[in-house]
């Protein structure tokens, strides 16, 4: 599979920006580009999508915005979006919804951990490969990627 460096310049863009709430969720769906091509776009759009109801249009809710985990799945897909890895994860079995309730609490008991929900170790890295590719990512831009 091709990297769509393109694509993904514009994908990384619009995760900014709707972190940021310069946008609202309509104006992310419609920025965020579909790519069969590159497998990480269309994953990342998946796990994003849980992030916001298709139902009303509205800018990122505070309270999401201020989790920790949040920012920080979000730092690493911009940073996976902008570097030229492939995507090499195996098609998640978890549902955006999954994600967004996993990250955000749920009222509906026990919160399944990411290893739980991926089975994977290294999953708190994705969609980084692992923690090294992460951290490699981290240091090359070496700047704030929300900021």
């Amino acid at each position: 599979m091709a990297v769509a460096t393109e694509k993904r310049r514009i994908a990384a863009d619009a995760l900014r920006k709707y972190f940021r709430q310069e946008i609202k969720n309509d104006d992310f769906a419609a920025m965020f580009p579909k790519a069969r091509e590159d497998r990480a776009l269309a994953a990342i759009g998946d796990v994003m999508r849980g992030f916001y109801s298709d139902n009303l249009s509205h800018y990122m809710f505070n309270e999401t915005r201020a989790k920790l985990e949040v920012r920080g799945l979000y730092e690493r897909c911009i940073l996976f979006l902008e570097s030229d890895q492939e995507y090499e994860w195996p098609k998640l079995k978890v549902t955006p919804l999954d994600w967004v309730r996993n990250l955000v609490g749920s009222e509906k008991g026990r919160l399944l951990t990411f290893k739980e929900l991926a089975g994977h170790q290294d999953f708190e890295a994705w969609p980084f490969k692992n923690q090294g590719d992460l951290e490699a990512a981290r240091q090359s831009y070496g700047r704030l990627v929300l900021e």
